[in-house]
C-alpha cells in the first residue's frame, strides 16, 4: 500500500510519515550477537544486535512465492534511565529460547512469529574502499510468537512517502524496460530523519494508477 504526502510551500517541518511493516511467518534463522560499543558520552554500552529471518509462503500477483525476509533487531541492555531494557530482554529470549528452521532442521518444529510495527529504513555505511554503501532494510522493536494453528503467513507494508523520481525501470545493459515501475521515495522519520528508499511495482493495475500521476 502506498500513501503519498503533499507538503505546502512554507512548511518547514515535515511530520513523521506512517511507516508500518507487518510480517507473520516461520522463524527461519536467528543471527543475534552480544556486542559492546562506545556511545557519544564515551561510555561502554552492552547490547544485542543482528537479524532474524522470517519465511513467508505468499501468493503475489497470482504466483506462489517463498519469501525469506531479514529483520534487523537492536537493543541496549539498559535504557536512558538506567533500567533494564524490555527490548534487550525480549531479544535475549529470542536468541536463547526461540526455535528456528536453521536450528531444528524443519519448518514443522520451528516457531511461528509476528512483527506488527516494523519499519522500512535506509541503512548506510562506508565500505572498505571508502565508498558509501546503502540499502533498504526492515527493523523492528518487538517480535512475538504465534501458535502454529493461528499463524496466517503474510508480509505487507503501508508507508507514506514523497515521490522524488518515478519511471519504468530500464536494464542498463540492454536499454530495455524490465517491466517494473521504479519509484524513489523520501520517507520523513522521527527527529528530522529522512530515508530515501527505492520501491518497485510489477502489477500492471498498480503501475497504471501510480504512473498516471507522474
Amino acid at each position: 500500500l502506498f500513501h503519498f504526502i503533499l507538503f505546502t510551500k512554507g512548511e518547514n517541518n515535515m511530520r513523521e510519515a506512517h511507516n508500518n511493516v507487518h510480517i507473520e511467518g516461520i522463524l527461519n534463522e536467528i543471527d543475534l550477537k552480544d556486542i559492546e560499543y562506545t556511545n557519544r558520552r564515551g561510555e561502554k554500552v552492552k547490547a544485542i544486535a543482528g537479524t532474524i529471518t522470517i519465511k513467508v509462503h505468499q501468493e503475489i500477483n497470482g504466483v506462489k512465492k517463498i519469501l525469506e525476509i531479514p529483520v534487523q533487531l537492536f537493543g541496549n541492555q539498559y535504557n536512558k534511565a538506567g533500567n533494564p531494557s524490555p527490548l534487550y530482554t525480549s531479544f535475549r529470549d529470542i536468541k536463547e529460547n526461540y526455535v528456528s528452521v536453521a536450528a531444528c532442521g524443519n519448518e514443522d518444529d520451528a516457531d511461528r512469529v509476528v512483527i506488527n510495527n516494523g519499519r522500512i529504513q535506509l541503512h548506510s555505511y562506508a565500505g572498505r574502499n571508502g565508498k558509501l554503501i546503502s540499502f533498504p532494510r526492515i527493523s523492528a522493536n518487538f517480535v512475538n510468537k504465534v501458535p502454529r494453528d493461528r499463524c496466517k503467513e503474510q508480509a505487507t507494508f503501508a508507508v507514506e512517502f514523497v515521490v522524488k523520481q518515478a519511471a519504468m525501470e530500464v536494464n542498463p545493459q540492454t536499454g530495455e524496460e524490465t517491466g517494473r515501475y521504479r519509484m524513489i521515495g523520501v520517507i520523513p522519520g522521527w527527529n528530522d530523519r529522512v530515508d530515501v528508499v527505492p520501491f518497485y511495482a510489477v502489477n500492471e493495475g498498480v503501475i497504471d494508477v501510480v504512473s498516471s500521476y507522474w
